[in-house]
C-alpha cells in the first residue's frame, strides 16, 4: 500500500513541460553539439501520418543555445532560434550523421 501511495504522489507531482512542438512531424533528422549549442537539421516530412513513403524531405533547421540559462516547468518554451532561411543552401539528407568537424567543438 506504501508503494501504491509513492507511486502516486510521485505521478501527481510531476510537471510535464511543453517545450517544442513543430508543425509536422520530421523522421530522421540529424542532430550534433557544437559551440554550446544543439543543432538539429534534415529529415523528412511523412506524408502519410506513421509511413515512411511518400515523403518530403526537411529543410528546418534550429539550434538551442545551452550555454544561456532558460527554465523549464510547464507552459515554458525553449528558446529555440530558426536559421531554415539558412538551410536552403543544405542539401537534403535523411537519416544521416551530422558531425563538427573544428577544433574545440566548433563548426
Amino acid at each position: 500500500m506504501l508503494f501504491f501511495f509513492l507511486i502516486v504522489i510521485c505521478l501527481c507531482l510531476n510537471e510535464f513541460t511543453l517545450a517544442f512542438t513543430p508543425n509536422n512531424t520530421v523522421w530522421g533528422h540529424s542532430a550534433v553539439f557544437a559551440n554550446s549549442r544543439i543543432y538539429i537539421t534534415g529529415g523528412i516530412f511523412p506524408i502519410i501520418k506513421d509511413k515512411f513513403e511518400p515523403s518530403t524531405p526537411s529543410r528546418e533547421f534550429y539550434y538551442l543555445d545551452v550555454e544561456k540559462p532558460f527554465r523549464v516547468r510547464a507552459g515554458d518554451k525553449l528558446p529555440w532560434v530558426d536559421l531554415s532561411s539558412v538551410s536552403q543552401n543544405l542539401p537534403a539528407h535523411a537519416w544521416s550523421a551530422f558531425s563538427n568537424c573544428g577544433l574545440d567543438n566548433s563548426l
